[in-house]
């Protein structure tokens, strides 16, 4: 038992690590938000509902899917090589796609749903849906310029996040290794410059893109 402990622990870790920098990153970005007003502030939570409910949560129901089989996958073909067996040298690319087909069709899959959701909202669905949660006008347009903004950035994410999961079934310090340069590459840029723009006293408009 201490040894399966120790080896969960191990890889589990790696995870609690990238999930601890990650949202310490978000609450960051989360807090230069709300920083700018009570408009965006109730604006980001209409968005965040919007691309949880839509977005995130089928994605990452997906991911769990393609982690399950591809980790399965990879779990028989070392049990095929031998566990033992570090270095199996060069290795087919039919037993490479072998392992990979479950991510490769979740990214399909992910796509297929995803873009045509991202379009609809971005030419009308997100403002009407964001009026009806929220009761107003003014919250729309912001949420709706919200998502005009980086709706295109879920679409990367669907995929991305897909594919992942063939890194954090097989090597997951590579899987921490990415996500961390995704939230440095990404997520901390856009806190800094939240964080510019309230130090200026400049607050994001519709109007003033430059700004979000």
């Amino acid at each position: 038992m201490n040894v399966s402990f120790m080896a969960t622990s191990s890889l589990g870790s790696l995870t609690l690590i990238e999930s601890a920098i990650r949202n310490a990153l978000y609450l960051w970005l989360v807090t230069t938000i709300v920083a700018l007003g009570s408009t965006y502030a109730t604006a980001w939570g209409v968005f965040n509902t919007i691309r949880w409910g839509l977005v995130m949560v089928p994605v990452q129901a997906l991911e769990a899917t393609s982690l399950a089989f591809v980790g399965h996958r990879w779990g028989a073909w070392r049990r095929e090589i031998g566990t033992n067996t570090l270095s199996p040298g060069r290795v087919a690319f039919g037993t490479i796609l072998r392992i990979v087909k479950p991510a490769l069709l979740a990214v399909v899959i992910a796509l297929a749903v995803e873009v045509p959701v991202a379009v609809a909202l971005a030419l009308r669905g997100a403002r009407s849906f964001a009026r009806y949660l929220s009761d107003s006008e003014e919250v729309a347009k912001v949420t709706a310029y919200m998502w005009r903004t980086i709706d295109w950035c879920y679409i990367f994410y669907a995929a991305s996040t897909q594919l992942a999961s063939v890194v954090l079934a097989t090597r997951p310090k590579w899987y921490l290794y990415q996500s961390l340069a995704s939230n440095l590459l990404y997520v901390l840029p856009w806190a800094i410059l939240n964080s510019l723009s309230r130090a200026n006293g400049a607050i994001a408009t519709p109007s003033q893109p430059h700004h979000t």
